[in-house]
């Protein structure tokens, strides 16, 4: 007899600074200790110092893109939901308006619009 599946559990959310922290963090020492090894390691082997700069690298980006690719989330999800609750009448977004591309959303609520987020019909 098989077992009725459970429902997948919503995802967990991290802290991403703290998660961006401890590995930028761990290819920080790699770099340094590659870089203290250098003279000792075989020529073959060098090419773990550039992975290390390149960790290191990406997560100094992370640090500075992060927060700034949340901010820019919330604020289109705030945007949305003005302009869902916003009964005014007045059309302030293209769905109201009627371009094709916004009608086809409103048939199909599975699509999503220009920033990504879902668009629900309203």
């Amino acid at each position: 007899m098989s077992r009725p599946e459970r429902p997948a559990p919503p995802p967990l959310e991290g802290n991403d600074r703290v998660i961006t922290g401890v590995i930028t963090s761990g290819f920080a020492v790699a770099l340094i200790v590659l870089l203290l090894l250098h003279g000792q390691l075989p020529h073959a082997d060098r090419w773990w110092i550039w992975v290390a700069a390149f960790g290191t690298f990406l997560g100094l980006f992370g640090f500075v893109y992060v927060p700034i690719i949340k901010r820019q989330r919330e604020r289109a999800a705030a945007r949305r939901a003005h302009e869902h609750d916003d009964h005014s009448g007045q059309p302030n977004d293209d769905r109201e308006q009627g371009t094709p591309y916004d009608a086809e959303l409103d048939r199909d609520p599975d699509r999503t619009d220009h920033a990504g987020g879902a668009r629900h019909p309203g």
